[in-house]
């Protein structure tokens, strides 16, 4: 199973699980997007602050992100799997419109080099 498959099949489960859970006039979406550097996440959260958001990430990669919507008097999360090519060290994430924006470069691999051995 791809990487991008993998992460879209842990979101829609836990889509489902809130949904199946939560507060459904309560609409938020999750997009996960491969880029030529990267992936991308978007979530909306609509009636979110910047400050009531939480991000972290676990040492097993994975992604959770909680906020809490003050309209609905709601606290909202979403836990998504971090490929291991994702250099988790250089996440960064924007919120702007009540998007929440999350960038995952790709680790910067260094190439090889071959050194010479002589045999002596």
């Amino acid at each position: 199973m791809s990487i991008l498959r993998r992460m879209t099949s842990v979101t829609q489960d836990l889509e489902r699980e809130i949904q199946a859970n939560g507060d459904s006039s309560y609409n938020s979406w999750t997009d996960i997007q491969p880029t030529e550097d990267g992936f991308t996440i978007e979530l909306s959260f609509p009636n979110v602050q910047k400050s009531d958001i939480d991000i972290q990430i676990s040492d097993d990669r994975v992604l959770t992100i909680q906020a809490e919507n003050e309209t609905h008097a709601q606290k909202i999360s979403r836990s998504i799997y971090i490929p291991e090519e994702a250099d988790i060290n250089a996440i960064s994430a924007t919120f702007e419109n009540e998007l929440l924006t999350i960038s995952l470069p790709r680790i910067k691999h260094v190439p090889r080099t071959m050194k010479k051995v002589h045999v002596q």
